[in-house]
């Protein structure tokens, strides 16, 4: 393979690896969409609280940045036909990997956090568990747009 080509693939892998960055979901990191926006505050008891994973879903974008640094990389493999088949190989085993890797990544703990509203209305809600909470906390749901998320 020529130089122009490897490097083209790799900053493309390199470009799709950005789809695979992780957005957090943790109570103290906000998305930039949203900051200066008002979030209605409830306050509320919790009364039970889960661990559980955060799964995102796969966007395919793992697999393709792996598939082009293998075909990037099996270009080196033998010449002609060989270079070809090698290519191809690799090509299929960084997909296979991207796709792997992108598992992994999508994955975060969470907690379910169960609660009593102070008007009596029971809520459960997901969030990443970056701050514990425990049975009894007096806590703040904070909502806007139909979102939520739980704070002390």
């Amino acid at each position: 393979m020529n130089p122009p080509l490897i490097t083209s693939a790799l900053v493309l892998s390199a470009v799709l690896l950005q789809g695979c960055a992780y957005r957090s979901h943790a109570e103290n990191v906000y998305a930039d969409t949203d900051t200066q926006r008002a979030h209605s505050i409830t306050m509320a008891t919790v009364t039970a609280v889960r661990v559980v994973t955060i799964e995102r879903s796969p966007t395919g974008v793992g697999g393709a940045a792996g598939a082009n640094v293998g075909l990037a990389l099996g270009g080196f493999a033998g010449k002609g036909n060989g270079q070809f088949v090698g290519s191809v190989l690799a090509s299929v085993a960084g997909d296979l990997a991207g796709q792997a890797i992108e598992s992994r990544v999508a994955r975060l703990p969470g907690l379910e956090i169960s609660m009593r509203l102070d008007d009596g209305q029971q809520i459960s809600l997901v969030q990443s568990a970056d701050e514990p909470f425990k049975k009894g906390d007096r806590v703040r749901v904070l909502s806007a747009e139909g979102k939520s998320r739980v704070s002390r």
